[in-house]
């Protein structure tokens, strides 16, 4: 009998661990630091897909450890803010995930992916926009 109760709580033990790792859906927060291009911005109520070309004007963001971040348009610094990176609850998952947070308030992120030359950002919003970024070279 004891044999059995711990093996349960071992059974336990590892899906808690596995379920761990599926909360954090991957997504490592520390890679988001840097300059990141915009390539386009896909949603909103119409389900629009916004490009550079069809914008009109290229733009990008950089997020500085410092807990700054800076926002280009055609190369010339729009605006900037500081951000912070929490777990929180989201419009996407019963499970918590990386929310970037900024200062002054704006609207915040969710970060669905980021890899080494990858950024996927969404809105936590029904009718937002999820915004992809590729790394600057």
């Amino acid at each position: 009998m004891k044999t059995l109760a711990y093996l349960f709580i071992l059974i336990c033990a590892i899906s808690c661990k596995k379920e761990n790792v599926k909360t954090n859906n991957g997504v490592d927060p520390e890679k988001i630091y840097g300059k990141w291009n915009w390539v386009n911005s896909t949603g909103g109520i119409a389900g629009l897909t916004i490009t550079p070309k069809t914008a009109g004007y290229e733009a990008s963001v950089e997020y500085k450890r410092s807990k700054s971040v800076y926002y280009y348009r055609n190369d010339t610094l729009k605006s900037q803010a500081k951000f912070s990176i929490t777990k929180g609850n989201t419009i996407f998952s019963t499970k918590q995930a990386y929310i970037i947070k900024y200062t002054p308030d704006g609207m915040d992120h969710v970060i669905m992916k980021v890899t080494k030359d990858t950024l996927v950002l969404a809105d936590n919003a029904n009718d937002g926009f999820t915004i992809l970024y590729v790394k600057d070279k």
